[in-house]
């Protein structure tokens, strides 16, 4: 697990990642994780001796950026009780209180005012050499662009693991995207571009499709559909919901097939519940979700990676619809090789809560698998 160990002097120490050099402030901050080492600062109370997580280090700020235990709790699908227990014990580990606790209210204290500036530093940090790990090094090659053949959802839900490769590496225009629908390519698999990389999700109640691409796709994490809504929404303070409770609901729905798709099948058999309106325009999506009346979906991976804008919600729903994100056919291109050693460690490193949350299993249960 990734530790924060507090350190006196950096004057024995040459810190790197990946062979890029580290500014060491002092005192400062130590982050193992994963065969490397990060570094930055945070105020130093009294913690020597302790061993702080870096994730609870995240879960502060997420309490701080929500104003909420709860909603933090749920974005990072821990208990509410579990957030608190993480909270209390970040206090203890620095030696000082975080929070004015007045009724259900939170309100920084001074002392907390601090840390979470250097705290999100700290992380940012922590994030970084995480992104310069998960690039590793090329052995050979692999410099040039690389042409990725994508769904319109994939490009949207993984737009932070895209960004996270075009600053890692030294190429000016790393990515060229193509998009195109998981059910054309499925359609013309497998005569695919052998240059290309081929980014696709795949439901795992699509039996048809599992079936036609067989041992030749990589799976490399999974995803769950959840219910999206807005602002005063009677779900928004629910933890799960069931699929029932989506009869007579006003549902509005990104007009992208693959959702639509994964919509439709988590509906079925369910009396009395449709989409009701489904559109590109992601303005008039918007302003429908801030309708109280009115839901829509997202899924767990965007949760994790984009979080949520202010006053809104992600409800886990029971029984749900899941589908995985993988690479189709042989990786040949050297460049298409070292995106996907690094979409692996990224999902590894930056990822590794939402894995151990999301374990991923590949094929799916016969029992999960129908006809779609």
């Amino acid at each position: 697990m990734p530790r924060i160990c507090y350190v006196e002097s950096a004057n024995d120490l040459t810190p790197s990642a990946n062979g890029v050099p580290v500014e060491l402030p002092t005192p400062f901050v130590l982050l193992w994780a994963h065969g490397f080492s990060g570094i930055a600062a945070v105020p130093h109370a009294k913690a020597r001796g302790q061993a702080v997580r870096i994730e609870s280090i995240a879960l502060f700020l997420s309490v701080v950026e929500k104003g909420s235990i709860s909603c933090a709790a749920r974005s990072s699908y821990i208990s509410q009780q579990g957030a608190s227990s993480v909270i209390k014990s970040l206090e203890h580990d620095l030696g000082v209180e975080l929070f004015e606790r007045t009724g259900t209210a939170l309100q920084l204290t001074e002392a907390g005012e601090r840390i979470a500036h250097e705290a999100a530093s700290v992380v940012s940090a922590y994030r970084r050499l995480q992104t310069v790990a998960a690039l590793g090094r090329p052995a050979g090659g692999g410099t040039g662009p690389v042409r990725v053949v994508t769904t319109p959802h994939a490009m949207n839900v993984l737009s932070p693991i895209f960004e996270a490769y075009r600053e890692a590496v030294d190429v000016e225009e790393p990515i060229v995207f193509v998009e195109e629908s998981i059910f054309d390519i499925v359609r013309f698999y497998p005569d695919l571009d052998p240059e290309a990389l081929y980014l696709v999700d795949v439901p795992t109640f699509t039996n048809a499709i599992i079936g036609r691409i067989g041992p030749a796709f990589d799976p490399l994490v999974v995803s769950e559909l959840m219910l999206y809504c807005g602002p005063g929404s009677p779900f928004s303070e629910r933890r799960q919901i069931a699929r029932s409770e989506l009869a007579g609901v006003r549902i509005a729905c990104y007009n992208e097939a693959l959702l639509i798709r994964l919509v439709r099948h988590l509906l079925k058999g369910i009396e009395g519940a449709d989409i009701s309106t489904s559109t590109s325009n992601l303005e008039l999506l918007g302003r429908l979700i801030d309708d109280p009346r009115t839901v829509s979906f997202t899924d767990s991976l965007s949760l994790f990676l984009n979080g949520l804008p202010e006053g809104h919600a992600c409800v886990s729903i029971e029984d749900g619809v899941r589908f995985v994100t993988g690479v189709l056919g042989p990786v040949r291109d050297p460049a298409a090789e070292r995106f996907v050693s690094f979409f692996r460690r990224y999902l590894e490193t930056v990822c590794a809560d939402y894995g151990k949350r999301f374990p991923l299993a590949w094929p799916p249960a016969p029992e999960a698998v129908d006809v779609g």
